[in-house]
């Protein structure tokens, strides 16, 4: 909601741009997580788990957004 806030009021975003800065928002940013353990060999496990269920729970908001994208911005 920021991302389509920020990009629609402020940046002035509209159509395919305002959607694509959409998705990106609601990418998962595990991968940064898993970087810096396997950077300093901790919490492993956790940092792949983390990626897991991000990467998870990001599929039906992007579905979300597209479908809101589609039937409101279109």
């Amino acid at each position: 909601m920021a991302a389509v806030g920020i990009g629609y009021l402020l940046v002035g975003l509209r159509g395919p741009a305002l959607f694509a800065a959409a998705v990106t928002a609601a990418l998962p940013t595990a991968q940064n997580i898993f970087t810096y353990a396997n950077r300093y060999n901790r919490g492993l496990l956790l940092a792949r788990d983390a990626i897991f269920v991000s990467t998870f729970v990001s599929v039906p908001v992007i579905l979300v957004i597209a479908a809101v994208f589609d039937r409101y911005l279109t």
